[in-house]
């Protein structure tokens, strides 16, 4: 069987765990030992806590691990070039793993600022904005010939969870006929009516965020996969890609 090991930067913990168990199933049944090692964020080795993080934290790891520009060097002391050369996601990438993961909800494109241009300025959609913004941030571009996977589900992952209820469920019967799953705003809202654990927070329902939730969760979606893939075209790409990263190994 073929071994690949892909490092990871995402939004939390919630994130690794599902993607870390997803990947794995996907990856036996196209013959694959599929692993994936978080580096943002990662659990505290002393308390077993994980950090507060976010699309934020993604921005400020790919910035601080993006391929550095000859203004970058020109600021740098003499002394730290050779470092700074080594420290590119492309070097963590050739020591140790078969390729990079990036994964951001799309629901936070409103929020980026550092672009010349606002999302809702531009003709971009959603994922077409946020995949720019990654780009941007980590000195890469469409044409690079080494370049990160991106995982940009919309509006966040947890629209695969939707996805695995049929269009005549009551919980859309407010969405006209075809409506098109990663369009949905509302997504927390929709899975705790359909019975998904929740936690008041600032006296508002959210969904629960456990890792053991999330695992059962990876598990669902992989039971019913094709019906997901079908209706959100990002985890359609994301197996196009293990697919792909499999026969190329």
């Amino acid at each position: 069987m073929k071994k690949l090991k892909y490092l990871l930067v995402c939004e939390g913990p919630t994130d690794v765990a599902f993607l870390k168990r997803l990947s794995s199933k996907l990856g036996k049944d196209l013959g694959a030992e599929v692993t994936i090692q978080e580096l943002s964020p990662q659990r505290d080795a002393t308390t077993g806590e994980w950090p507060a993080h976010g699309w934020n934290a993604v921005r400020t790891w790919c910035k601080s691990w993006r391929v550095k520009s000859d203004d970058d060097f020109a600021s740098i002391a003499p002394h730290f070039v050779e470092l700074a050369k080594r420290r590119t996601w492309k070097a963590l990438v050739k020591t140790s793993a078969d390729g990079l993961i990036i994964q951001m909800d799309t629901d936070i494109a409103e929020h980026i600022t550092d672009l010349d241009e606002r999302f809702p300025n531009t003709a971009l959609g959603r994922r077409e904005f946020c995949e720019k913004a990654l780009f941007n941030w980590i000195n890469e571009s469409e044409t690079s010939e080494e370049k990160p996977v991106f995982l940009l589900p919309s509006y966040a992952m947890e629209t695969w969870l939707l996805a695995l209820y049929d269009p005549s469920e009551n919980v859309f019967s407010d969405l006209g006929t075809g409506f098109n799953y990663e369009e949905i705003v509302n997504l927390e809202d929709r899975l705790i009516s359909l019975g998904f654990s929740s936690k008041k927070k600032k006296g508002v329902d959210r969904l629960a965020k456990k890792d053991s939730q999330y695992l059962n969760y990876a598990d669902r979606v992989y039971n019913n996969f094709q019906t997901v893939k079908s209706r959100c075209s990002e985890a359609e790409k994301f197996e196009c890609f293990l697919i792909e990263s499999i026969r190329n190994q």
